[in-house]
This record gives C-alpha cells, sequence and structure tokens, in this order.
C-alpha cells in the first residue's frame, strides 16, 4: 500500500498543470497581441509552415529557430493562427514546463520536497500575470 504522502504527490502533479492553465483563463480569452514577439512569432511559424527554412527563409533574430516551431506544429489544427491559438499554446508549454519540474523532482527528491519545490514555482506563476510574462515568447 502507497504511503498517503506518495498519493498527495501524485494528486498534486495532477492539478499544477490544471492550475497553470486555469491561472492563464485571462490571456486564453484575449484575442489581442500582449507584446509584440507574438506577431513576431506568428510570422516566422507561418513561414515554417509553409516550407521556410531557419536563417534562410524565417528571421527568429535572437531567439534561435525552434521557438515558432510549436506555432507551426499546430497551425494544421486551426482553422488560421489568432493570438487565443498562441496564448493557449503558451500556457501548455508553461504547464508542460511545470509538470516535468514536478515529475523530475518526484524522481530525484522525496515527495515532500517535490512538492514544496513545485509550489513555490506554481506561486510564481500565479503572481506574474502581467501581459509580458503570459504571451508566447522567447522565454518558454
Amino acid at each position: 500500500m502507497k504511503r498517503s504522502g506518495d498519493q498527495i504527490a501524485r494528486w498534486v502533479g495532477v492539478l499544477l498543470p490544471c492550475a497553470v492553465i486555469a491561472l492563464r483563463i485571462p490571456s486564453l480569452i484575449s484575442n489581442t497581441e500582449l507584446n509584440v514577439d507574438e506577431s513576431y512569432f506568428a510570422v516566422a511559424a507561418l513561414k515554417y509552415a509553409q516550407g521556410g527554412l531557419p536563417w534562410r527563409d524565417v528571421d527568429t533574430a535572437t531567439s534561435g529557430p525552434l521557438n515558432p516551431l510549436p506555432l507551426a506544429l499546430i497551425l494544421p489544427w486551426l482553422p488560421g493562427l489568432e493570438y487565443r491559438a498562441m496564448h493557449l499554446c503558451a500556457a501548455l508549454l508553461v504547464a508542460a514546463t511545470v509538470w516535468l519540474t514536478w515529475k523530475t523532482l518526484i524522481r530525484l527528491t522525496s515527495p515532500l520536497t517535490a512538492v514544496l519545490a513545485s509550489a513555490v514555482g506554481m506561486a510564481w506563476i500565479a503572481v506574474a500575470q502581467a501581459r509580458d510574462h503570459v504571451h508566447y515568447s522567447s522565454e518558454l
């Protein structure tokens, strides 16, 4: 039988990504540009979707060629690339990062340490609601 601490830690691993998405609902509703980087990456993603090659056809400046790729990958399932889709992609990438961090911590440390460390990261995500923290950016 598993200890209750292990079960709580597993529930935290499920709830953390859900909390990220819930905390990003205001940006998911907004279909406006939150930062000029979003338009920049949208153009790069559209160029990748048309067969563009990094550094020859797609200029991503100092962010590197990988940042627009998640947007290019979701383009076939979208009627068009709009800011809501970009905000959802950003929220999913942050949720995946939080989950992978939790998953790493749960393997390397005790369940209590993993939960506490994940809670600290989640607290930062909860208070970082400024436009520069919720848009699709090169920091993802």
